[in-house]
């Protein structure tokens, strides 16, 4: 599969310069470019799903180690050796792995953040780059000006991820696409019954944005935008921020996300708009599905006033999106 999609980026890459297929001084094509530039891009993705899977088995290994302590993990190891070590107790300790996916997943995105980021940090001292700059993270602007305005556009990306909401799950519900992957929609029902809102908001709803806005928005969108075509730029990390969900009804939807928050990220000129605006549409749709399960009314009420809150939701979204757009015009 990295290889069908290191060919493919390749090719988009090589049309996507501005002088396609020119000679440069040596006699060589931008052919080079494109597949340094899809390199990177494969080496950004494999970072970030390294840092999931091992933050994801560190967070198993936790529940584990705390089960086997409190006594709770026990494995029925009767027969003989043949059925110990391959049927019984392997499948023992599938059937625990399986029970345990869920919470080492949202416990492995808290640990996975910052295996991310020092993974991304070591990728860009190898090359020898500035880890900030790379990712579109700006501490400290030049002028106390600049800082009011990212302060301002981080404001607007949360309500631009709040607005947002609505309309999305509208569709799904109401759609095919929401019939998709019924896999998915059993493990995302089952991860918000069974997690605490604080664990939930902690994990689904600030550390996954971060991990993600860096990876997509910052060094892939950023890399990808050296080619002189921006708006190709946002829409390829879309296309691949939507294929790295690996589920057809996520890859849809997360797809549309990704270019909104490309666009928020073109016209800002910086991640921490797009930061804020996946946090708030993540922490939201926690907490609006845990007001759903808990309190009836709030059920009764969205259902009651669904046209109302997707007309507002629909109108905030396009005043806020018509600013990014405004003020961002010039910067393209």
């Amino acid at each position: 599969m990295c290889g069908i999609i290191y060919i493919n980026m390749c090719k988009i890459m090589r049309n996507a310069g501005t002088e396609d297929f020119q000679l440069n001084e040596n006699g060589n094509t931008n052919q080079n470019d494109g597949k340094k530039m899809a390199l990177y891009v494969i080496l950004i993705m494999v970072i970030h799903f390294a840092a999931l899977v091992i933050g994801q088995y560190i967070a198993l290994g936790i529940y584990t180690l705390r089960d086997l302590i409190t006594g709770t993990l026990k494995f029925d190891l009767t027969g003989n050796i043949f059925q110990i070590f391959f049927n019984e107790a392997k499948m023992q300790i599938y059937d625990y792995i399986n029970m345990y996916t869920i919470k080492s997943a949202i416990l492995g995105n808290i640990i996975s953040a910052p295996l991310l980021v020092m993974g991304f940090w070591l990728f860009c001292r190898k090359r020898k780059e500035k880890f900030f700059p790379s990712a579109s993270i700006y501490i400290k602007p030049p002028v106390s000006t600049e800082k009011n305005k990212i302060i301002k556009k981080s404001f607007l990306g949360l309500l631009t991820g709040i607005s947002v909401y609505f309309p999305i799950a509208y569709i799904i519900s109401n759609t095919f696409i929401g019939n998709l992957s019924p896999e998915t929609n059993a493990i995302f029902e089952s991860m918000s019954s069974t997690t605490p809102l604080w664990l939930l908001i902690l994990s689904i709803g600030i550390f996954a944005p971060i991990m993600e806005e860096l990876t997509f928005r910052g060094f892939i969108q950023n890399k990808l935008g050296e080619t002189g075509k921006p708006y190709a730029a946002v829409i390829i990390q879309a296309l691949l921020f939507g294929a790295f969900h690996m589920n057809l009804q996520q890859f849809l939807y997360a797809a549309v996300i990704g270019i909104i928050f490309g666009f928020i990220k073109l016209w800002s000129g910086s991640i921490w708009p797009c930061i804020l605006a996946h946090i708030g549409f993540n922490v939201f749709s926690a907490v609006l599905e845990k007001s759903v399960e808990n309190f009836e009314a709030v059920n009764d009420f969205i259902v009651d006033k669904m046209v109302f809150i997707l007309v507002a939701s629909v109108a905030l979204f396009a005043a806020v999106f018509y600013i990014f757009e405004k003020e961002g015009r010039k910067k393209v």
